[in-house]
């Protein structure tokens, strides 16, 4: 950029770009189609209790941590695991190349 001397650069937003779009809930306090899915399916949450709201969020957060970290644990033993069996034959091999050594 010529003449743009200050090494500054900011960003104003996209263009067209909606702020604070309700995704399950009209301005009215009625539910969108797909909040009335949501809330179909037994997520019952009272939109007005903001402690609902917030331990939803936190519980769904927590719940995502532990998966991935379920998952990690599944991964690392299996890495275990093979690792076990690597281990298991290598020393299976090494006996049973003493043995033919002490039998020649």
């Amino acid at each position: 950029m010529e003449g743009d001397e200050t090494g500054y650069l900011a960003h104003y937003g996209t263009l067209n770009m909606r702020w604070g779009i309700r995704r399950y809930q009209n301005k009215d306090g009625s539910l969108t189609p797909e909040g009335k899915r949501r809330y179909s399916r037994g997520e019952k949450t009272d939109l007005n209790d903001p402690d609902a709201v917030t331990s939803r969020a936190h519980s769904e957060v927590a719940a995502d941590y532990r998966q991935r970290a379920n998952q990690a644990n599944a991964v690392k033993q299996a890495s275990q695991a093979a690792a076990n069996i690597q281990n298991r034959k290598e020393a299976k091999a090494r006996s049973e190349d003493m043995r033919s050594i002490d039998l020649s």
